[in-house]
């Protein structure tokens, strides 16, 4: 009985630890150069990561910006706003690429390389963690992080 109560307890610290950790999970951000004033949403996002458009709305050259492909922020972006799968994601730029019609987002490789890259280039767009956001960046879009 003293086993049953002690792996219960465990059990109640594990489920505990793991809610706390998951709650704790930040929303995601697609943010843009401050003093870009155009008007995004998640269909232009969309379009603009699988290659379809590569200008923002006033005729200006947009450039996407992405994370490892392993990395947990991606894998919610490509599922959230580009609507596919990394393996899908992978095969639509490979393609692309093979064809010569065109070149996939610019590698990142962290969260502070994508802030200082959108910070100082009004081309750039990207995505972060609501907690690493500061008013360096202007934020146009919110995911709602699954906890």
């Amino acid at each position: 009985m003293k086993l049953k109560m002690k792996l219960l307890k465990v059990l109640s610290m594990i489920t505990l630890t793991l809610g706390i950790t998951a709650g704790a999970m930040a929303d995601l951000l697609v943010i843009v150069h401050p003093e870009n004033n155009s008007k995004i949403d998640a269909k232009w996002v969309k379009n603009l990561y699988l290659g379809k458009t590569s200008e923002f709305k006033d005729g200006t050259d947009a450039v996407p910006l992405l994370l490892a492909e392993d990395d947990d922020l991606t894998l919610v972006f490509l599922k959230e706003i580009v609507k596919q799968k990394p393996v899908q994601f992978k095969r639509l730029w490979s393609k692309s690429l093979f064809t010569g019609k065109g070149s996939p987002p610019q590698a990142v490789a962290n969260e502070a390389e994508m802030m200082s890259l959108v910070m100082n280039n009004p081309s750039m767009v990207g995505f972060i963690h609501q907690d690493n956001y500061t008013n360096d960046v202007r934020a146009v879009i919110r995911v709602k992080m699954a906890k």
